[in-house]
């Protein structure tokens, strides 16, 4: 289910969706998760770096001159994506009231039940929440 509380910029002419025209995808933030996956990756390289042979050989640190700056821009990229989205981002109030309202006021219920199935026990617990 899709609660659309909240969503990222959207410009004037930008397409959502290639195939669906009332759709909007979250681009920016799809786009700053991908990148972040890449950057993920990139710290096994920089892991494996740590393995140093005969006082620091170049192998390593050649490597440390290609992966460091790239992964500062991937850095760079995730973090304007996210001012974008954070500069601009739309929330929906009515849209996460009404989503509560479905609940019929148990959003909260679970944590209720765990709180105090700590002071009565889990069935009494229970048993207060039906």
């Amino acid at each position: 289910m899709k609660l659309i509380e909240l969503s990222e910029p959207f410009g004037k002419g930008q397409v959502g969706s290639s195939t669906m025209p009332h759709k909007r995808n979250p681009a920016i933030v799809e786009n700053a998760a991908c990148v972040s996956n890449t950057l993920k990756a990139n710290l096994s390289v920089l892991t494996d770096m740590m393995k140093h042979q005969h006082e620091r050989d170049g192998a390593i640190w050649k490597m440390e001159w290609k992966i460091m700056p790239e992964m500062c821009l991937m850095l760079s990229v995730i973090l304007d994506n996210m001012k974008t989205v954070l500069g601009g981002l739309n929330v929906h109030v009515e849209k996460m009231r009404n989503n509560m309202d479905i609940l019929g006021g148990f959003m909260l219920a679970e944590r209720v039940m765990f709180a105090l199935s700590d002071k009565a026990g889990k069935q009494t617990a229970h048993e207060i929440g039906v």
